[in-house]
């Protein structure tokens, strides 16, 4: 998909919502009665973004090791700028559907010339006046 053949498209970046720097995983303990406490964080994006905490509690099965990782790649996953492109396609193909890849290109695109596959997470079909468009959520790295 070329930026030529896009009605309108809509470009945010977000740390808010979903993203976290801090990861703080708690598990009851019988034998002491109390919770052992499991703490990931990156120092770098809590002093440049400001703190953006996840509080969970996990299940007492999980071993030491298992919480630890599952800390990790809670970090790993959350600790990120959110980027966001919806995309308003004139010149649909119903063929497409969510979950489908599309190579999307678009110069100049905030920061980044934009030119990667991306993941369709969400695809709206719109028929009006026996023109049919589309529009498309996509994600992925870009």
């Amino acid at each position: 998909m070329l930026d030529e053949t896009l009605e309108d498209f809509e470009y945010t970046e977000d740390i808010g919502g979903s993203t976290y720097n801090k990861i703080k995983l708690v598990r009851d303990n019988e034998e002491t009665g109390r919770r052992d406490v499991f703490i990931e964080k990156d120092s770098g994006t809590i002093e440049e973004w400001g703190l953006f905490q996840l509080h969970e509690k996990v299940s007492d099965n999980l071993t030491e090791g298992q919480v630890i990782s599952l800390a990790q790649r809670k970090l790993a996953l959350n600790n990120r700028i959110k980027k966001r492109l919806r995309l308003k396609e004139k010149n649909a193909d119903p063929r497409i559907r969510g979950g489908n890849s599309l190579l999307v290109q678009i110069p100049d695109l905030a920061e980044i010339n934009l030119s990667h596959w991306l993941v369709i997470e969400r695809c709206v079909h719109i028929i009006k006046n026996r023109k049919h468009s589309m529009e498309l959520d996509m994600a992925g790295n870009f």
